[in-house]
């Protein structure tokens, strides 16, 4: 369900980790994903950070770790601020809404049901926060576990390696195949600048044959017109 939304809507990896339920608009069928999940790098909370990781810090290859290295926060045991973290989206135009298609609608009442007998089978070890996509306790889905999905899929797919991210790409291209205004597509993929059509948007053969098909029932339009 997770990557069906990221093929589907184009949400960014954060933006899908980070949906709430509440985020839902039940009555319209949109989604608003104003909060994004992140893995922080972990800080240390002691007072000689570079004495508390020495056992960790690397000499070879040279330059891998400079001489007064405070690094490897995440072994010290007064670590803080790192792990999954929500934050805002920052950009305006991240916090729009978007209208999700009935189809995918329906898909996500049947992940809501599943969710529902997930947590009732965790009983107390459930920690619930909200997140429609979350771990066997209701955690979170950590980003990296979330990469390792999507090769697994691609792999059994038998179709090529490519980043997460890519399905944002698709998302677009499908928007413009379908013939989507320039306006409505940066609504849609909430952006704020119009180069972004560019650098998302791929044309391919379908796009070529939907401008060809175009221009064939203009032609022939004009021609039962003017005889």
């Amino acid at each position: 369900m997770r990557l069906v939304i990221a093929i589907v809507l184009g949400l960014r990896q954060g933006e899908a980790l980070g949906i709430k339920w509440t985020r839902l608009n039940r009555k319209h069928h949109s989604l608003r994903t104003p909060t994004q999940i992140r893995r922080h790098s972990w800080q240390h909370g002691c007072d000689s950070p570079h004495e508390c990781g020495k056992l960790w810090h690397k000499t070879e290859p040279a330059g891998l770790c400079p001489p007064d290295c405070t690094s490897h926060g995440q072994y010290c045991h007064q670590r803080h601020g790192g792990g999954l973290v929500a934050v805002s989206v920052k950009s305006e135009a991240g916090k729009r809404g978007i209208g999700i298609p009935e189809t995918l609608w329906k898909l996500i009442e049947l992940h809501e049901a599943a969710q529902k007998v997930e947590r009732e089978v965790s009983g107390t070890e459930w920690h619930e926060a909200g997140w429609m996509f979350t771990g066997p306790t209701g955690l979170p889905i950590d980003p990296r576990r979330d990469m390792e999905e999507w090769k697994d899929i691609l792999r059994a797919a038998g179709v090529r390696d490519g980043r997460l991210h890519d399905a944002r790409h698709t998302a677009a291209t499908v928007l413009l195949i379908l013939g989507i205004s320039d306006q409505n597509v940066m609504v849609s993929m909430r952006w704020s600048d119009s180069r972004m059509l560019k650098w998302y948007q791929h044309y391919v053969q379908e796009a070529h044959r939907a401008v060809a098909d175009k221009v064939e029932d203009w032609g022939t339009k004009r021609d039962e017109k003017w005889g």
